[in-house]
């Protein structure tokens, strides 16, 4: 366990929409945390506004949110280093991670590469939006005007703010 080997530990995670048993675990690992005096900072995302008495809030509260600056990853620090990290995971962890890695790298899989869902997002802004609200209930018409953005939204390539954003200064000149 990596609180044998390090000190200091901190875990740092976003907000999810999910299921009952998704809600469970981050429940529980909330209460692990508590019970070991780690601190976790769960960071909002997308549209979730968690907690509110009511939803009267919710727009001027996700409104609030979408206008803040864009975290840049540059702005992270490294404090351990991946392989020291792993040289405290058992041999069986490593084994697996090693597995899912070669498994996960075929070349047919969806590409994560940001100019590739840069690319997406611009021409979905420069046409495809155009008849977005009006085809995407629509199984033939969809393919045609959808964003093509959900996998790179669902696996935080790309955020709904930065979505937003780009698609406001876009509208707004």
């Amino acid at each position: 366990m990596l609180k044998n080997h390090y000190t200091n530990i901190q875990i740092f995670s976003h907000e999810e929409t999910g299921n009952w048993q998704t809600y469970q675990r981050d429940y529980n690992i909330r209460k692990w945390c508590k019970k070991n005096d780690i601190n976790i900072t769960e960071y909002h995302s997308n549209g979730v506004v968690r907690k509110l008495a009511d939803r009267n809030q919710w727009s001027k509260i996700w409104n609030i949110r979408m206008s803040e600056d864009i975290f840049q990853p540059t702005q992270i620090q490294t404090q351990v280093e991946l392989s020291e990290t792993l040289s405290a995971l058992s041999k069986k962890t490593k084994e697996y991670y090693a597995k899912y890695f070669q498994k996960n790298s075929t070349p047919h899989l969806q590409k994560w590469w940001e100019w590739v869902w840069k690319k997406l997002l611009q021409d979905f802004l420069d046409g495809r939006c155009r008849s977005y609200r009006y085809n995407i209930s629509k199984p033939f018409e969809s393919e045609t005007s959808c964003s093509r953005l959900s996998p790179y939204i669902s696996y935080g390539n790309i955020s709904i703010k930065y979505i937003y954003q780009k698609s406001r200064k876009k509208w707004s000149n």
